[in-house]
């Protein structure tokens, strides 16, 4: 079995987890709707909207909390790629386009 791509979320004090994202378009933020919920004061409602499309994922930065991706300002949508780091105050999100593989023998071809 594969899993798709994944988030890996440091944060300050609780080490790190990996979420996985399943469903799209998946809304990091602090309202309790989220899909993960970051309930920390710097943290918008509504901070990342990450979504699919031909392209693979696309990261949409919402609200007014200040975003950086790799280091630099974010404000405009932009394709994610494996390794990117998205960084809000003391939080930082990995993104990992494919994810941890377990590869299940039924899903083999033959």
């Amino acid at each position: 079995m594969t899993r798709g791509p994944i988030l890996t979320i440091f944060t300050p004090g609780r080490g790190s987890s990996d979420v996985a994202l399943e469903r799209f378009p998946f809304v990091v933020g602090r309202e309790q709707e989220a899909d993960l919920v970051l309930d920390f004061p710097w943290i918008s409602r509504r901070q990342l909207i990450l979504n699919l499309d031909e392209h693979g994922i696309i990261g949409y930065p919402e609200g007014r909390a200040e975003l950086t991706l790799n280091g630099e300002a974010w404000s405009d949508p932009r394709p994610l790629s494996a390794g990117d780091r998205i960084e809000a105050g003391s939080i930082t999100l990995v993104f990992d386009a494919i994810g941890p593989h377990d590869v299940d023998l039924d899903e083999r071809a033959p």
